[in-house]
């Protein structure tokens, strides 16, 4: 109701618990002492009573027994003093927090508007969090699925790959996709060629690609240098023409890139350069695409 910190909040039921507590000690202490004085009383009238016998030993039991009882009381009285002490420091706190709760009602409006503010705010940090690790659940799975896509349209091996599993750490730093087999077992990558390897990356390319829905150029050097020959088909017919808008080569001409295998794209092909050499440096030459193969023969590198 007044806003105290958790601080002020325990420290003020200490001091509650510590007044009850007070009060129950002290009501068992006068109990105590008037049962006591009771006793004391009936002592002393057997004292009195028994005055003619008082070298018997049954008063001598009895003036033992009173001073005992005289102890008890001395300490007890010691006990209330203390007590009663305690309960005037307490009733002096009491009054403090009470002028600290007038101060403190004044903010209490202000203070409920603050705490829905952050009532709300928490409530939606919650649904945010939520929200991430289930997005985070789905694009694992599309993933998996567009690049399991992706590698049996390109692998020649169609018996290779039958799952894809992409597993994501807590902090979303590390990726680690594992392939399976129609055999259900995980593939070693150590197994795979390098053309199938080149090929697994070209496929987990297109499918980041299609996922993060983001258009930006992609660069490939030495395209060519790891497959076989129906790799080399499934990768420019199938994944260079779809995984980007805008997608530069940089093979050499006749060893990563022959001219029957660039007759696959070359319909697709936007721009092409040569990179001509001089003794001043290096600058690209534009050259029609369907007159690549025929300048580079004429000019002076082609052996």
């Amino acid at each position: 109701m007044h806003d105290f910190s958790q601080g002020q909040v325990e420290e003020f039921m200490r001091i509650i618990m510590k007044i009850k507590e007070s009060k129950s000690s002290f009501e068992n202490l006068i109990n105590k002492y008037t049962k006591a004085k009771a006793e004391l009383y009936t002592i002393e009238k057997n004292i009195r009573e028994a005055e003619k016998k008082a070298e018997s030993d049954y008063v001598q039991n009895l003036r033992t027994r009173k001073e005992n009882i005289d102890r008890q009381i001395d300490s007890i009285g010691e006990e209330i003093g203390k007590k009663q002490s305690e309960i005037e420091t307490l009733k002096d706190q009491v009054i403090a927090h009470k002028k600290q709760k007038e101060i403190l009602s004044k903010k209490i409006n202000v203070s409920d508007q603050n705490r829905a503010v952050d009532n709300e705010a928490t409530r939606l940090i919650h649904t945010i969090q939520k929200f991430l690790i289930r997005f985070k659940e789905e694009k694992k799975k599309a993933l998996a699925k567009k690049l399991e896509a992706k590698l049996q349209s390109y692998l020649h091996k169609t018996n290779l790959v039958k799952k894809v599993i992409v597993d994501i750490n807590g902090n979303g730093d590390d990726v680690d996709i594992c392939l399976f087999g129609y055999d259900d077992k995980k593939i070693d990558n150590s197994i795979l060629s390098m053309g199938e390897r080149q090929m697994f990356a070209s496929a987990l390319l297109s499918a980041l690609v299609d996922e993060t829905e983001i258009e930006f150029p992609v660069f490939i050097d030495s395209p060519m240098q790891k497959f076989d020959p129906q790799h080399t088909k499934n990768v420019l017919t199938k994944f260079y023409p779809n995984v980007s808008k805008q997608v530069i080569l940089f093979p050499l001409l006749k060893k990563e890139l022959t001219e029957e295998e660039y007759q696959y794209i070359q319909p697709i092909v936007n721009k092409s350069y040569l990179i001509n050499n001089e003794k001043d440096g290096s600058h690209f030459v534009e050259v029609k695409p369907e007159n690549l193969f025929e300048e580079y023969n004429n000019s002076g590198y082609a052996n």
